[in-house]
Formats: structure tokens, C-alpha cells, sequence
């Protein structure tokens, strides 16, 4: 029977605050604030609810969606990352073992050649 020993994944996670047992990534709340904002300073600037939602509107969704990005390209970097070391570590752990069997098998032949000409 075979059998595949995979190691547990490892995540990360976008950064995030817990509100009402709800974890929000930090992207979607600095987009709600910023449309927030949006909405009251051009209120009182512009005085017409119009432009006022319309601009915030427009705020909020590009923020989220590019603090989103911003966000996933950061995770994904880590990931990245993270592979990368694992691959290295995993190559040095092969070369190390190739260069300890190298180093057995010309041992062992040594061995055998002092052997035959001792005889």
C-alpha cells in the first residue's frame, strides 16, 4: 500500500479586523471610510446629495478594488515567497543527500580497491 504524506498548506491570510465575530479585510473598510468621507465633505462642499453619493460612490469602489489588488498582490508575493525558500531548502536537502551518497559510493570503492590490491 502507498501512501502520500502531504505537508499541511500553509495560508496566509489578508489582514483583517473581527467586527461582530466577522473578520473584514482592512480594503473594504478603508474603502467604506474613505466613502463615507467622500460623502460628507462633498455634501457640504457642493451642498446637492447627488453628486455627493455619486462621488462617494465612485471613491468607495475604486478604493475597494484597488486596495483589493494592492492587498491579493501582497499575499500572493508572500506565497510566492514562501515556495521559492521551500524549493531552495528542498534542492540544498537533495544536493546534500546526492553529495553524502557521492561520498559513500567513493568510500566503498576505495575501501574495495585497497582490498583487492592488499590481496
Amino acid at each position: 500500500m502507498t501512501t502520500l504524506d502531504l505537508p499541511p498548506r500553509r495560508t496566509t491570510r489578508v489582514a483583517g479586523v473581527d467586527i461582530a465575530g466577522t473578520e473584514w479585510p482592512l480594503y473594504k473598510l478603508e474603502a467604506l471610510t474613505l466613502g463615507a468621507l467622500t460623502l460628507l465633505v462633498l455634501f457640504v462642499v457642493t451642498t446637492d446629495l447627488q453628486v455627493a453619493v455619486l462621488g462617494s460612490a465612485l471613491a468607495a469602489t475604486v478604493t475597494w478594488f484597488a486596495r483589493g489588488m494592492y492587498y491579493r498582490r501582497l499575499r500572493n508575493t508572500a506565497l510566492r515567497n514562501t515556495a521559492l525558500r521551500n524549493t531552495a531548502l528542498r534542492n540544498t536537502a537533495l544536493r546534500n543527500t546526492a553529495l553524502r551518497n557521492t561520498a559513500l559510493r567513493n568510500t566503498a570503492l576505495r575501501n574495495t580497491a585497497l582490498r583487492d590490491t592488499a590481496t
